[in-house]
């Protein structure tokens, strides 16, 4: 799922880093830039359809 990131989620990736992925759970661990684009990425995560609900 980390190395699927870019492609999933484009308009995060370059300042919201994938750093772990566990299956057994089905959770992205994610690492932003700043807190800006923490918010961004909650805001992107709550959002039905969103990369970030996505399953493998």
């Amino acid at each position: 799922m980390c190395e699927r990131w870019t492609a999933l989620a484009p308009d995060l990736a370059e300042h919201v880093a994938a750093v772990g992925y566990d299956a057994e759970r089905g959770e992205l661990t994610l690492r932003p830039d700043s807190t800006t684009w923490a918010t961004k990425a909650r805001l992107e995560a709550s959002r039905p359809g969103s990369p970030s609900r996505a399953r493998p």
